[in-house]
């Protein structure tokens, strides 16, 4: 949800097969024909989103192994 409008504006120029354009048609911002964020917002979106992610991944590491020695 955070980092496919980043995608989709690196791949906007990009020729794609009929599956990439559909994945990435499935962007609210193409759809409403909205102006794009400014380069800035993007960038820190983007660094959120695989943030989050690392996050994520170290919690779900640690309670697994928390699982795993109980």
């Amino acid at each position: 949800m955070l980092t496919h409008p980043v995608n989709n504006f690196w791949v906007k120029d990009v020729k794609m097969s009929r599956p990439g354009t559909r994945f990435f048609g499935l962007s609210p911002a193409r759809r409403s024909g909205g102006q794009e964020p400014e380069w800035t917002a993007l960038r820190d979106q983007w660094e959120r989103s695989h943030l989050i992610r690392a996050v994520l991944g170290v919690v779900g590491l640690l309670l697994l192994t928390i699982s795993l020695v109980n």
